[in-house]
């Protein structure tokens, strides 16, 4: 199994370099929200909210959204090419959908390697 070099960092404290942003408002931010404020589809808990962005990220990848498949392409040449990305947002060290992010990508790249 590839194993890509994607991390999730937090916004308030990334030094890096090779940071992509995926917050709120970016194409790959989660639409939906576990918080009383700010914008987003309100659900009861942060594990639902994460639950919900992994299937609406795969059911945007097989409509073909072209934007959210270009940021994924990003990311994963960003990770091949540098040796790494780090998947930039809010949540981190809590549960983020930053991790639903870096999962697709490595799927993706272990179906390539086959």
């Amino acid at each position: 199994m590839n194993h890509l070099p994607i991390n999730v960092v937090n916004k308030r404290t990334y030094k890096g370099k090779f940071g992509h942003y995926i917050g709120g408002p970016s194409v790959l931010g989660n639409p939906y929200t576990s918080k009383d404020y700010g914008g987003g589809i309100r659900v009861a808990s942060v594990s639902e909210a994460i639950r919900l962005y992994e299937i609406w990220l795969r059911e945007q990848i097989k409509l073909g959204n072209r934007a959210v498949i270009n940021e994924l392409n990003d990311i994963y040449y960003k990770s091949e090419e540098e040796g790494c990305v780090d998947l930039v947002c809010w949540c981190w060290p809590r549960p983020c959908h930053g991790n639903v992010i870096a999962k697709v990508i490595t799927e993706f790249a272990n179906k390539q390697g086959q």
